[in-house]
């Protein structure tokens, strides 16, 4: 038996207006929280979205029930949902890069006091370089999922609220989408850049570190991006 929340969760259920959520298992990860009795769950709509061109509504009654290890009956919440996007900043760049092996596209970037969404497509052209490890999707060819950087207008990268929080994987012939969660700035920067990347691994996909603790990256300044953000500022 775990020792945190956490560990104890044995299965989460969501309902919509008393309809259950239909969704694969990256749409909803849990994460531990500040202490040993709490945990944040995060539920991301993007694959519905893209499937079925309709994401959550605006508002509804959002029904979650988990079932914890040791205790027989679930926990049952019952919580009314608003969406409030007056201080949000919404970006849909589309803007893109390519390479001999894929073509990486900025789809969408919602900036919120809280926290900075950021949606990407990845479209695969050929294997490119790939590492141990790497899941083979469609036709048994390797995709090798990029990771990125998010940078202010200063520089300083951005620390991931979560890591990617919702989409599908890509294959031959399907579109990878990845949305990531990255922490508030501060205050409005003028731009942002989004520097995609590799992730290191050494022999047996052992994940290689550097000097500070922090994975080793390969970027890829062919598919480096600067997004301006305009005159608009966060309330």
């Amino acid at each position: 038996m775990g020792t945190t929340l956490h560990e104890r969760i044995e299965d989460i259920t969501l309902w919509c207006n008393g309809k259950p959520f239909q969704f694969d298992g990256p749409s909803l990860i849990t994460n531990s929280g500040g202490t040993p009795g709490s945990v944040i769950i995060y539920y991301s709509d993007l694959e519905r979205m893209y499937s079925t061109g309709k994401g959550l509504p605006d508002q509804f009654k959002l029904t979650v029930e988990i079932q914890i290890t040791g205790i027989k009956q679930p926990f049952k919440l019952e919580l009314p949902v608003q969406k409030i996007s007056s201080k949000n900043v919404v970006l849909t760049p589309r803007m893109e890069k390519s390479n001999d092996f894929t073509r990486f596209v900025v789809e969408k970037l919602e900036m919120t006091p809280m926290s900075t969404m950021i949606v990407t497509k990845t479209h695969y052209i050929s294997p490119g370089p790939t590492t141990y490890g790497s899941e083979a999707y469609g036709y048994g060819l390797a995709m090798n999922t990029l990771g990125y950087a998010v940078l202010d207008d200063k520089g300083q990268e951005q620390q991931w609220v979560t890591g990617d929080s919702g989409g599908r994987p890509g294959t031959k012939t399907r579109t990878g989408i990845h949305q990531i969660l990255v922490a508030p700035f501060e205050k409005t920067p003028k731009f942002i850049t989004i520097k995609p990347y590799f992730n290191v691994t050494g022999p047996g996909g052992k994940p290689v570190y550097d000097e500070q603790g922090n994975s080793k990256r390969t970027y890829l300044p062919e598919l480096e991006m600067k997004i301006p953000i305009g005159e608009n500022k966060l309330k």
